[in-house]
């Protein structure tokens, strides 16, 4: 059966978790996923042994969490510091409907992959960027990773044991950035099908961070009070609380 995203062709310049995974689920929906990378040593993901300490390593030499998220793509090298690549980076954009990108925005105006650059190549093109903290503000400009967008998100705090101090859900902000940016191209997808424009679309670790906190943080800001999962709070009802069940779970 053809998938929803079947001749769609998405270019992803990202590595790592966040990226990576928005382009696994555009993968999954039918969609044509050509993955960028360096020669030589490719997307870092490749070579993680270890993660949080725990073995990330198969008896084949592959590793889970590469896998996860870069199942069903294609991948090319490239050096975008050299001419010839940059013409063939040319090339594909002109056949391309989504470019998705995970890095700074003046890494990708350097390497001559910013937005301005390859809509010349493409005007109907849809540019994603997907950073830890968004196009504007005074850290927009930084690097970052997961546990940067959930904390400045306030998650780490909201997440918190009484006993001790904040908590990091390691993922969820990368996991979360994943689904954001994903229902991001889907809109600009429709967009263009709508409207016949391309257009540049931007996405971050520490807005997912945010909405997946919209319950609680909505409701703070407009009655003012904190209603965090860490507060004690008076069952409503019996059947809305929590109980240890007999089998000690």
């Amino acid at each position: 059966m053809p998938g929803a995203l079947d001749g769609i062709r998405i270019v992803e310049w990202a590595a790592y978790h966040a990226g990576p995974g928005a382009g696994g689920l555009l993968a999954a929906l039918g969609a044509e996923v050509i993955k960028l990378e360096q020669p030589g040593t490719g997307d870092p993901a490749r070579h993680l042994r270890t993660i949080l300490g725990v073995p990330n390593e198969l008896p084949n030499g592959y590793h889970p969490f590469f896998e996860i998220f870069n199942r069903g793509k294609k991948s090319l090298t490239l050096d975008l510091k050299k001419a010839d690549s940059q013409d063939i980076l040319r090339r594909l954009v002109e056949k391309t409907d989504v470019f998705l990108a995970t890095f700074r925005p003046a890494a990708a105006k350097k390497l001559g992959v910013d937005y301005e650059r390859l809509r010349g190549w493409n005007e109907k093109l849809i540019y994603v960027s997907l950073t830890t903290f968004g196009p504007r503000g005074p850290d927009s400009a930084r690097p970052g990773f997961d546990s940067d967008g959930l904390g400045r998100a306030g998650m780490m705090f909201a997440m918190r044991d009484q006993a001790d101090g904040p908590y990091a859900v390691r993922g969820l902000g990368d996991e979360m950035g994943s689904i954001s940016t994903a229902y991001a191209v889907l809109a600009a997808l429709c967009a263009r099908e709508r409207q016949g424009i391309g257009q540049q679309v931007h996405t971050s670790i520490l807005g997912g961070a945010i909405w997946v906190q919209a319950t609680l943080i909505g409701m703070r800001l407009g009655s003012g009070h904190d209603v965090a999962p860490h507060n004690p709070q008076r069952p409503v009802s019996p059947i809305d609380t929590r109980y240890e069940a007999g089998d000690g779970k």
